[in-house]
């Protein structure tokens, strides 16, 4: 593998080797960091949250960051929130924060309320509807009460002009919005901005209300099937996978759940073969892989290099993060190791680098 390929595997990963590889050549990574900056490059954003902040520690290993803060803004304002560019725009959202690019964002935001205010009710408007919830969130703690009051004036314009809604799912589509503004302000918020006007009147009687408020975009985890393995079917995986030169995932996965260590040679080569790509390609099975590995890891059944294989190679940094800590616990992870997590994508990667290296 070239060091530009380890770089680009490393950056998609998270890895926190990407900072000390940049601080050696940023000219061979420069283009490659250019592209992780304008596109969502996580494995799954809802269970990990965007990179925005990992990239933009990298980017201020360069004197001059302004290629980058450029090419982030012409792509956040030419991101027309179609459902595949979605992840993108909230990355984006969060590197100009990072970045301090309010004057951006608020560009972005009189676009996207211009569009809102014209378009009928849609699937790609609910898309655009969430993605503009996600940057009003980000305005609202950059700015002041009185940049709150703009906003919430604006949303009772839209909430007037959707008049015959449901306040339930107008009160929904906000949620976030209001949330924000609740923590900064305090609850009695509505009362605290002018509500003369009678967009500032609608926006507060539509987020008052107090209808029992669904769960809202909390992600979730991916956790590895915890069924008991039988010992026939472990036998049936296993003579499947002695079978076929190329791997069976279904069988991997079984095998792996009932691993024994007598069959450590079968568990080596199912790593030699896995094959580990974003979920968009069609070898995506590796995750489940993966984490079956970290739980019989956790069991304390695998040996240390399984361990140091998912921290080299998994693209999903929540399963590195759970490797990191089973190294910990088993006192393997080395100063290099400890310095590379230290800039992991990953707080709980970092926070675990930062504990053992007080150790």
């Amino acid at each position: 593998m070239t060091e530009r390929n380890e770089f680009k595997h490393l950056m998609h990963c998270g890895h926190g080797r990407c900072y000390y590889m940049l601080s050696e050549n940023k000219e061979l990574y420069k283009e490659l960091l250019l592209y992780g900056c304008t596109h969502d490059i996580s494995y799954d954003i809802q269970c990990e949250g965007s990179r925005a902040a990992f990239i933009y520690e990298l980017v201020n290993e360069y004197d001059d960051k302004d290629i980058f803060i450029e090419k982030a803004a012409e792509r956040i304002m030419s991101c027309e929130l179609e459902t595949e560019e979605t992840d993108s725009f909230y990355h984006l959202c969060d590197l100009m924060v990072c970045f301090e690019a309010e004057d951006i964002l608020k560009q972005k935001y009189a676009q996207m309320y211009k569009s809102l205010m014209n378009t009928r009710v849609s699937r790609r408007h609910n898309d655009r509807l969430n993605a503009f919830d996600y940057l009003t969130e980000k305005l609202i703690r950059m700015g002041d009460i009185k940049a709150f009051e703009n906003i919430a004036a604006d949303l009772g314009a839209y909430f007037i002009r959707r008049r015959r809604a449901d306040i339930a799912d107008l009160n929904w589509s906000f949620q976030r919005i209001f949330d924000t503004a609740v923590k900064k302000y305090g609850a009695d918020i509505t009362q605290k901005i002018n509500v003369r006007s009678k967009e500032l009147s609608r926006f507060s009687r539509v987020m008052s209300y107090k209808e029992e408020i669904k769960p809202y975009r909390t992600g979730f985890s991916y956790t590895a099937d915890d069924e008991k393995i039988s010992p026939e079917q472990y036998k049936k995986a296993k003579e499947q996978l002695l079978q076929y030169k190329e791997y069976d995932s279904d069988a991997a996965e079984i095998f792996i759940k009932g691993y024994s260590t007598e069959d450590e040679s079968l568990l080596r080569d199912i790593l030699e073969n896995l094959r580990i790509e974003s979920r968009d390609m069609p070898y995506n099975n590796w995750h489940d892989i993966v984490l079956a590995l970290i739980e019989k890891a956790e069991e304390g059944s695998l040996p240390d290099d399984v361990l140091f294989f998912i921290y080299e190679n998994s693209l999903c940094s929540c399963c590195r993060s759970d490797a990191v800590k089973v190294m910990a616990e088993r006192n393997i992870l080395t100063e290099k190791i400890i310095n590379e997590c230290m800039h992991d994508s990953n707080e709980k990667t970092r926070s675990i680098a930062l504990k053992n290296s007080m150790i």
